[in-house]
C-alpha cells in the first residue's frame, strides 16, 4: 500500500506561487503532479513547471469555474494511482493519510431531498439544490445530498474509477456538495485539519497539525526573501 504512487491535481490560483510550494515542502519535483489554472495562467505556469516538472491543465475561463473544478478533474484523475486533490494553500502531509479510506479535511454534512428543497440559504448552491438530488437519485441510487469543506480529498486507487465517473455525472452543481455526496456512501475519515476558507493559517502550525487552510504564503514568500538575503 505504501508504494502506491500519489497522483496530485493542485488548483492554482495564483501561479507565482507555485515554487513556494516545492519549496516548502507541499509537493516535490519527483511527485506526479498536475496544476489546474485559470486560462490567463496557463503560459506562465507551463514555463515554471519545466523546472518543477509538473504539468498544466486550464481549469475554466470564467471567475466562478473554481466552483466548478470536478468537471476538469474527473479527465485527469489516473487508474492505478491513489489521487489527491488538494488548493494550492492547504499544506497536506501525506504521511498522516489513511491510505485505504477517503480521507477528507473534516466530516460532511448530509440531509434529505426534502430538506434540501426545504433549505433556502444553501451554502453551496450554484445549482446543488436543484442538480444534486437528481445526481444522487440517478447515479448513486440514495436520497440524500452531502456538503462540505472539500479544499483537499483523498482517494485510495481503488474509488478512482468509480469517483470519476460520479464526478462527471455531478459537474452541473458545486464541487463541494458534488465531492461530499459522490464519496457519502465510500469509507472515509476526518482529518481534523485546522483553518477554514476565510483566515490564513501559519505554516508550522499546518506542518504541526498534518494539514491546515490557507497557508500563509504572502508571509512564506517573504520569509524566504529574508533567508536568502541573509545567506547572500
Amino acid at each position: 500500500m505504501a508504494n502506491l504512487i500519489i497522483q496530485r491535481l493542485v488548483y492554482v490560483a495564483h501561479v507565482q506561487r507555485i515554487p513556494l510550494l516545492y519549496n516548502f515542502t507541499f509537493l516535490k519535483p519527483s511527485d506526479n503532479v498536475t496544476l489546474f489554472v485559470p486560462k490567463k495562467s496557463v503560459k506562465q505556469c507551463e514555463d515554471t513547471c519545466i523546472t518543477w516538472k509538473c504539468s498544466c491543465v486550464l481549469a475554466g475561463d470564467r471567475a466562478d469555474d473554481r466552483f466548478y473544478l470536478h468537471a476538469f478533474l474527473h479527465e485527469h484523475m489516473e487508474d492505478g494511482c491513489d489521487v489527491l486533490f488538494q488548493h494550492f494553500d492547504m499544506f497536506v502531509d501525506t504521511r498522516r493519510l489513511q491510505r485505504d479510506v477517503i480521507n477528507l479535511p473534516r466530516g460532511i454534512t448530509c440531509m434529505d431531498f426534502n430538506a434540501t428543497r426545504r433549505r433556502t440559504n444553501w451554502t453551496w448552491d450554484h445549482g446543488a439544490d436543484r442538480e444534486c438530488p437528481r445526481f444522487a437519485a440517478s447515479h448513486m441510487k440514495i436520497n440524500q445530498c452531502c456538503h462540505g469543506w472539500i479544499d483537499f480529498v483523498y482517494v485510495p486507487a481503488r474509488y478512482v474509477s468509480l469517483l470519476r465517473k460520479r464526478l462527471q455525472a455531478s459537474s452541473k452543481f458545486h464541487i463541494e456538495a458534488a465531492i461530499a455526496t459522490s464519496v457519502s456512501d465510500l469509507p472515509m475519515v476526518n482529518m481534523h485539519c485546522i483553518g477554514g476558507c476565510c483566515s490564513t493559517v501559519d505554516f508550522r502550525k499546518a506542518q504541526a497539525a498534518g494539514c491546515g487552510h490557507r497557508v500563509d504564503l504572502a508571509y512564506l514568500a517573504q520569509a524566504g526573501n529574508k533567508s536568502n538575503s541573509s545567506t547572500n
